[in-house]
């Protein structure tokens, strides 16, 4: 016997689209190197996975790419409509001495990534250091 929640049974909410839309998720410098190995632990754990980046860094089937700047939400904005978790690992590389990619990457970018979460509706719940 199924039992029902807020009038769904358990099925319907196991089977219906929230659970797919909770499966479904962006790695934003996903061709880099963390961000590679988070692609592999998702897709591992069954989740569909976008990775947004400025270049495609790897081939898998199972993974579909987004090419642009983080900085534009014209770019990201795709990217990340009907997700509902984003992992941000774009960082410049850290031999990097160039400290106006840094801020744009990490400031600018990172901002531009919460507005643009908010407007395609994902929602902003916490951010790690």
């Amino acid at each position: 016997m199924e039992q029902a929640v807020g009038g769904e049974s358990k099925r319907s909410q196991v089977t219906g689209t929230h659970l797919t839309k909770a499966k479904k998720c962006t790695v934003i410098g996903g061709s880099g190197f963390l961000g590679q190995h988070m692609v592999e632990q998702l897709l591992a754990r069954g989740y569909a996975v976008n990775v947004f980046d400025i270049r495609q860094g790897f081939d898998n089937p199972q993974v579909q790419f987004f090419i642009g700047d983080l900085c534009s939400q014209q770019d990201l904005y795709p990217a990340l409509k009907g997700v509902s978790t984003v992992f941000h690992c774009a960082s410049p590389p850290p031999s990097s001495n160039n400290k106006e990619l840094f801020y744009r990457v990490n400031f600018i970018g990172t901002k531009n990534v919460i507005e643009t979460c908010k407007k395609a509706g994902v929602q902003v719940r916490g951010m790690l250091q």
